[in-house]
């Protein structure tokens, strides 16, 4: 069971990848791994699908994540501190995330126009994800599996205008 909820918590291993200058970005990792599956879903253009892919990624993190950490044990973070919860590998917050942040994209006919809504999304979603605002930190500071899947899901969230915003004005433009 551990090594199941390994596989999903790292996001398929996605959390996993090596270091830039010596510095894990596991999260960066992870949510280019959740960007492509997450376009996936966006082609598709079924919200209900999608709806249920955030709500099953939600899910399989609350459960994931305490035996994930369990399992990885203490980890050094992105700062060079050793952290026994919310390691850099877990990653599945991070495609909880990506989710939260594109759904706006979902309202646009497919094309490869989508590109420039999701690239706003992913930066978005990365800056708030790092820089943690004050609503972000509140989850951030949590000691649960709930606590490492909100503070994504409130990075998400606080990208949804900017996403919104660059879905309006790309179908403005190509329309």
């Amino acid at each position: 069971m551990e090594r199941i909820a390994y596989l999903i918590a790292t996001g398929f291993y996605s959390g996993r990848g090596p270091r830039i200058k010596g510095q894990a970005v596991g999260g960066t990792y992870g949510s280019l791994a959740a960007l492509l599956f997450c376009i996936f879903f966006l082609w598709m253009n079924n919200p209900r699908d999608y709806a249920a892919a955030t709500i099953l990624i939600f899910a399989a993190g609350l459960l994931s994540v305490p035996l994930a950490e369990k399992a990885i044990g203490p980890e050094e973070n992105h700062k060079g501190i050793i952290v026994r919860r919310d390691q850099n590998s877990i990653t599945i917050d991070e495609w909880l995330g990506i989710f939260i942040s594109l759904a706006p994209v979902m309202y646009m006919t497919p094309s490869w126009w989508m590109a420039v809504p999701a690239s706003v999304g992913f930066i978005g979603f990365r800056i708030f994800d790092t820089r943690k605002p004050p609503v972000v930190r509140y989850f951030d500071r949590m000691k649960s599996s709930c606590g490492v899947m909100l503070d994504d899901f409130a990075a998400g969230t606080c990208t949804i205008p900017f996403t919104a915003a660059a879905t309006v004005l790309t179908s403005a433009v190509i329309s």
